[in-house]
């Protein structure tokens, strides 16, 4: 009995530690496909992707068309969460989502950190870093921990930046936290 158990427990964590994983070799397209452009069934310049493997979304920042869209992969459109040229958003690059369905974007050309509650209908996000230049000069991608630390590329200073979370109490600062858990 306690050598089965430890074949299988040795089992267990050779599969979890293995690299040897194969990929087809042709892409199969998910999202856009319908040339260059600002409709929901189009992409203009994706730079940046992030699945939610839960609820099997993509989110995608379209550089050249400033805009957000949210796209359920292999569907014929997707929904923008900030429309083309708005003026929202100029040149998006980095994205990332935390853990509770809250949405971050590099606006690179505006040099700032736009953050997108998942509770908010607010097309236009909010700024929580940027756009001084003691705090990003060519921001370009971005990454978010646990306990919601932002860590940011500067192409141009040739670093990457971590901006801790501040805790508040002030409940018109801050998204309203519920754990979506992916």
């Amino acid at each position: 009995m306690q050598i089965i158990f430890l074949l299988v427990l040795i089992g267990i964590i050779t599969a979890q530690n293995s690299c040897d994983f194969n990929w087809s070799k042709i892409g199969v397209t998910v999202a856009g496909g319908n040339g260059q452009g600002n409709k929901n069934f189009q992409l203009n310049i994706p730079t940046a992707i992030y699945l939610n493997p839960k609820f099997e979304l993509l989110y995608i920042s379209n550089s050249v068309g400033n805009s957000l869209i949210k796209w359920k992969p292999s569907a014929e459109h997707g929904t923008f969460l900030v429309k083309p040229n708005s003026e929202q958003l100029k040149f998006p690059n980095g994205l990332a989502l935390d853990l509770y369905g809250n949405i971050y974007v590099m606006d690179s050309g505006n040099a700032r950190i736009q953050q997108f509650c998942q509770t908010s209908q607010d097309e236009g996000g909010r700024t929580i870093v940027g756009p001084t230049k003691e705090q990003l000069v060519s921001p370009f991608a971005l990454a978010i921990d646990l306990q919601l630390n932002l860590y940011v590329t500067d192409v141009k200073l040739n670093q990457v930046l971590q901006f801790k979370r501040l805790l508040t109490s002030d409940s018109n600062d801050i998204c309203k936290y519920k754990p979506l858990i992916f």
